[in-house]
């Protein structure tokens, strides 16, 4: 399952570098393995990221991003903001 997660994030980088659109499937794919990501990082469960959080769950891009996400300057992203970062792609 890692492989094919690591070759799912591989295609999308590669779309969104390419600015090449997902096809609602690979954009429903990318959304659910987000989510689950996500979930499994979010230690406390409390519906946030901090920085520590998105690098100690293996979510390299979100935590090289994390500043660019975290727009309200907080110190933790959610979801939400995750999911509107990458729509204003």
């Amino acid at each position: 399952m890692q492989g094919i997660t690591k070759i799912g994030a591989l295609i999308t980088a590669a779309a969104l570098t390419a600015n090449v659109a997902l096809t609602p499937a690979a954009r429903a794919d990318e959304l659910a393995e987000l989510k689950e990501k996500f979930a499994a990082s979010d230690t406390n469960h409390d519906g946030k990221l901090t920085l520590d959080e998105a690098k100690a769950g293996g979510m390299k891009r979100i935590a090289r991003g994390f500043d660019r996400i975290d727009a309200d300057g907080d110190g933790f992203i959610t979801l939400e903001q995750i999911e509107a970062k990458m729509q204003s792609r």
